[in-house]
């Protein structure tokens, strides 16, 4: 028999009376519990690795999510398959070897449970390499900042359970923390000789961190008592939060646009008339913005945080005082008589951008001393400007010098200047 016959064979004879053991009555329960834990948006594609008849894929499905699930043995992806259709809800299932699995997709959150596949080992496999390859595997699957939950053999209560006679007699070894069996997939069919692996806490910290992903929390994982709760020392399993860590952020050369009102507090008393005004002026400000090549990365109440390309200073500038304008217009019409006004700060330099917030809500966002700058000089009632950008503009707009600001980050002032309007 090949590597992984001994486990698909076993499965594919238990399959009709799998869901008849003790520990399948939680699935509800547990399901609670990985939604919790993995935090997946609504409607997130969700991995289940070693999916066994779907009771947890069908499950994930019912409450919304798009699941696909991946199984050695076609038994039991055949009873997955018609639970899936007697509750109305559809699964991908693929038929694969869990160490060896490719998939087109990525995924949000991904499980592995109840010895699915981590920890079942072939009579040939490397009992480090094998569960090294699931974990790659299922890295490799997961979007970055992508969670995943898995149950494992508990080895603390393996190594209580067992005894020397076991180890003379070749059915544990205490090398590879592997327990060797013989067990009838169903009454009435012979016997199988199956290799259960079993792992500790701190061998799971090493073999998570080189497949890159980031342990949260190592926790008791016993069917019906899942929780962020301390291990039992005689529990089967235990449970293992992880995350792939979320991609560095990618730095870039850009010029920074921040616009600001000034006393945009004091203009309105109706909440309403504040939805309308601020919705006008994302549209009028925004068109703009787009139209002179900037990009409009996040509005934050009555400001707009945007970006032009390296070397657009000049592109920045004339897009800063078209705004003003087109502001000053809307303000008029809106708000007659307030002392509105749109301020805008200049900056360049080099910036971090990256995804950030929960996934359920994932925003693209920019770090680093441009945004601190523009936002520092934001506040000036006109256009005001770094060194950096006065630098690239001022043959084409002039300029005045304004009063240099304390930064409390660096141990230079910062020079400002205004755009003569």
């Amino acid at each position: 028999m090949d590597k992984t016959s001994d486990w698909q064979e076993f499965f594919d004879g238990h399959a009709p009376v799998y869901d008849q053991n003790v520990f399948t009555a939680n699935t509800v329960k547990e399901v609670d519990f990985l939604i919790e834990e993995l935090a997946p948006a609504p409607g997130a594609a969700i991995l289940d690795v070693g999916c066994g008849t779907g009771r947890h894929a069908v499950e994930l499905a019912r409450r919304g999510y798009r699941v696909t699930g991946v199984d050695l043995s076609e038994g039991m992806l055949a009873r997955a398959r018609e639970k899936a259709a007697e509750a109305g809800v559809t699964v991908h299932f693929v038929q694969s070897d869990a160490a060896d699995f490719t998939l087109p997709d990525v995924y949000d959150a991904a499980v592995c449970l109840c010895e699915g596949a981590f920890g079942l080992l072939g009579a040939d496999d490397d009992p480090l390499a094998q569960p090294a390859a699931i974990l790659r595997n299922i890295a490799s699957s997961l979007k970055p900042g992508g969670r995943a939950l898995f149950t494992v053999l508990n080895a603390a209560a393996m190594l209580r359970r067992v005894s020397q006679e076991d180890v003379n007699a070749g059915r544990f070894d205490p090398l590879s923390l592997t327990e060797v069996s013989e067990v009838a997939p169903r009454e009435g069919l012979p016997p199988l000789q199956i290799f259960e692996r079993a792992f500790t806490a701190p061998e799971l910290r090493l073999l998570f961190r080189a497949a890159n992903l980031t342990v949260r929390g190592i926790w008791g994982g016993t069917a019906g008592n899942w929780g962020r709760r301390l291990i039992d020392l005689d529990e089967i399993e235990i449970m293992v939060s992880a995350e792939k860590p979320a991609s560095p952020p990618e730095t870039v050369e850009r010029v920074i646009l921040l616009t600001d009102v000034h006393d945009f507090s004091l203009a309105f008393r109706d909440p309403g008339a504040v939805r309308g005004f601020l919705q006008e002026m994302y549209e009028k400000l925004g068109d703009r913005v787009v139209t002179r090549g900037g990009e409009i990365i996040k509005y934050l109440g009555d400001s707009l945080l945007c970006l032009f390309p390296a070397g657009g200073e000049a592109a920045a500038a004339a897009c800063a005082l078209e705004l003003r304008r087109a502001f000053a217009g809307l303000a008029a019409a809106r708000a007659g008589g307030s002392s509105m006004e749109l301020e805008v700060g200049l900056a360049s330099g080099e910036l971090a951008v990256c995804e950030s917030g929960h996934l359920s809500l994932r925003q693209r966002d920019v770090f680093g001393p441009a945004v601190l700058e523009a936002a520092l000089i934001g506040h000036y009632r006109g256009v005001a400007v770094t060194a950096a950008v006065e630098r690239r503009i001022k043959d084409a707009y002039p300029t005045r010098r304004l009063p240099d600001m304390t930064v409390k980050w660096q141990s230079e002032p910062l020079k400002v200047w205004a755009l003569v309007e």
